[in-house]
């Protein structure tokens, strides 16, 4: 009797014990994919960061360039319009960045202050540093993300 009711103790601690297993693998399973699918998300909004950076980097340049070379102003308001196009495109994809990886928050932010610096520059050496410090914001960006996502 003693016999049965310890081989039917162990039968339960077995299952409760496989059960428990089974939960944590499923659990941790759960926790890899999840921290993919993030460092997929910071992936792709860090690439769109990226690209709407670049873009505005360049309208800002080519709008600013024509203020200080006096062009015509339907042409420079064009530009102008086409500037105001691009910087919106960069206010979801910071955000984004910001909030899925808090750490690159000031990196990003960084980046784009550097974008937007380029507004009323003096002098046409000053807007080429300016686009130079943009850049070279923007590649430190994804340097730092991919040095997180490691």
């Amino acid at each position: 009797m003693y016999d049965a009711i310890v081989a039917v103790a162990a039968a339960f601690g077995g299952s409760a014990l496989t059960g428990t297993l089974t939960a944590l693998d499923r659990r941790a399973d759960r926790r890899a994919r999840e921290a993919t699918e993030r460092r997929k998300d910071l992936m792709q909004a860090v690439s769109r960061l990226s690209t709407s950076l670049a873009d505005h980097r360049s309208a800002m340049w080519h709008r600013e360039e024509l203020k200080l070379r006096d062009a015509h102003p339907d042409i420079v308001a064009g530009a102008t319009a086409l500037s105001h196009d691009t910087r919106s495109e960069i206010t979801a994809p910071l955000n984004l960045v910001c909030m899925l990886a808090h750490e690159l928050a000031p990196i990003a932010r960084d980046a784009a202050e550097a974008t937007y610096a380029l507004r009323d520059p003096g002098d046409k050496a000053t807007l080429d540093r300016l686009r130079i410090a943009a850049r070279e914001a923007s590649v430190r960006l994804v340097d730092a993300t991919a040095h997180y996502i490691r």
